[in-house]
């Protein structure tokens, strides 16, 4: 930095004490098992800074394509050999499984066009099931609102985490089991997790369109999993809760006071969204499963449109095909990665051509 050395301290201050409050509300919300902790504690710090500050600095662009790129590389390293063989064996059932999930999410999501603060690549962004963060860390760069679409992509997650459970059991779960939480000292990702965004970020310099920061970097990971050239092919949890919390403060910063104003008059049509795309994925689960020949609880584990954990956990813990279950989780969350900035890009390039006709006429 350079400038008047008082004004250097007082950003140092500043940045110091929101990244302060982040680690404070992630703890409490650990605490109280809150999906997503430091997601949720960069959101709320950002909130009250956008809201509660005159003057908000606004959120660094280096730090937004860092976070980009490291969500995407946590996607990028769940696809492993073992979730290349379950989708060899049975490409038919996973890609209509897959490709299901996303359709139905995305057609409950245009109830929310009926609220004028939305546009198409809002109320696409906001519904696609599948990488609520990296879907919600893309938002800006697809001129979409990127506080509307963080808001709904969460509730969808927290409705799903508590839904799974229950429902299962009657589909015949048995009690869920518990998914051991990942040692937040494992680092023996480091190197992985350094050289994917590093040469991602580099090829998003060059190769440059909408969301590469997350796309590139993503890809360079599936490569860098497949072909095991690295001793671990992860992220190290403390690694990946920075940037969720990165993630939460950039959208925390843009949700001012007439922002959270659509927010609250959205909610009655975000719910109908809401209940319209968890019902819509369970029952094209079921019959998704009697199709194919699998249980019931399979397909709508399969299909439950994001909750990865707890749907693991469940599977694990009653008999289910964890690896049909899991293979299918996370090819729709690298799906919805790839092709959300794709169709939001065309939406909104459709959505401008409309206005140029309409003000040529």
């Amino acid at each position: 930095m350079t400038g008047d050395p008082r004004r250097w301290s007082g950003d140092l201050l500043y940045w110091l004490a929101i990244a302060a409050s982040i680690v404070f509300l992630a703890w409490i919300l650990s605490i109280v098992q809150a999906p997503s902790p430091p997601l949720f504690a960069g959101l709320i710090t950002g909130v009250f800074a956008a809201v509660g500050l005159r003057t908000p600095k606004p959120f660094p662009r280096g730090l937004r394509k860092l976070s980009l790129a490291l969500v995407g590389v946590g996607a990028g390293a769940m696809v492993d050999r073992a979730v290349v063989a379950e989708v060899v064996q049975r490409p038919l059932v996973m890609l209509a499984g897959v490709a299901g999930t996303i359709a139905i999410t995305l057609a409950a999501g245009q109830v929310l066009r009926f609220s004028r603060h939305v546009d198409g690549p809002t109320a696409m962004l906001a519904s696609i099931a599948g990488g609520a963060s990296g879907v919600s860390a893309v938002a800006k760069e697809m001129d979409a609102d990127e506080g509307i679409v963080l808001s709904i992509q969460y509730l969808r997650v927290v409705v799903v985490v508590l839904s799974v459970p229950f429902v299962s059991v009657l589909l015949g779960a048995g009690s869920p089991g518990q998914v051991a939480a990942a040692s937040m000292g494992d680092w023996s990702g480091l190197g992985f997790t350094a050289l994917a965004v590093s040469t991602g970020l580099i090829m998003a310099r060059y190769l440059r369109f909408s969301a590469s920061s997350l796309i590139l970097p993503m890809a360079v990971a599936v490569v860098l999993s497949l072909t095991q050239v690295m001793p671990s092919s992860t992220v190290p949890p403390s690694v990946l809760n920075f940037a969720y919390g990165l993630i939460g403060l950039a959208v925390g910063l843009s949700l001012t006071r007439s922002s959270l104003r659509r927010l609250a008059t959205l909610m009655p049509l975000a719910l109908i969204q809401l209940v319209i795309g968890v019902v819509g994925c369970a029952f094209a689960g079921i019959v998704f499963a009697r199709s194919v020949g699998i249980s019931d609880l399979d397909g709508y584990l399969a299909t439950s449109p994001g909750g990865i954990p707890v749907v693991v956990a469940v599977a694990m813990g009653s008999g289910a095909d964890v690896g049909l279950v899991l293979t299918m989780q996370i090819l729709r969350l690298v799906a919805a990665l790839m092709m959300a900035p794709l169709v939001a890009r065309y939406l909104r390039n459709r959505n401008r051509s409309l206005i140029d006709d309409d003000e040529a006429s």
